[in-house]
């Protein structure tokens, strides 16, 4: 057993576990009614608007004025990403927010959901039966 090793049993048995998993969140800016927020890894004790460890992208839903040329929606705000360093925190096993994980497949940066083996199938419309 090393070292480290032996430590962190120490800590963990006294409740201090400091090898927790990085979280990728959004953190909010912006005026009253104008939020703007900035994609951040941090540690998922920080306060939400506290401290991060790297700013990773920004995502203003407020601003609609889309460049004719960009495949983005104009309903849904503007962008934009470092994939290049999201990608590294996804790969050392940050785990992103409900809302992020929506974000980052929405520009593809994490695959899209398949459905479950598990999942239950739809129901027929009523419609269909009444037809057959």
């Amino acid at each position: 057993m090393e070292i480290s090793d032996f430590l962190r049993d120490i800590l963990i048995v006294f409740g201090q576990n400091l090898w927790m998993a990085v979280a990728i969140r959004l953190t909010r800016f912006g005026t009253t009614k104008r939020p703007f927020y900035r994609l951040i890894a941090c540690d998922p004790r920080f306060p939400q608007g506290g401290r991060h460890l790297e700013i990773l992208g920004t995502y203003d839903p407020m601003n609609i004025s889309v460049p004719k040329d960009s495949d983005q929606k104009a309903d849904k705000g503007i962008v934009q990403l470092k994939t290049d360093r999201i990608q590294y925190w996804l790969s050392v096993g940050a785990q992103p927010s409900e809302t992020v994980r929506v974000l980052l497949k929405r520009m593809k940066v994490l695959p899209s959901a398949t459905t479950s083996t598990g999942s239950k199938p739809k129901k027929e419309s009523s419609k269909k039966k009444k037809a057959a």
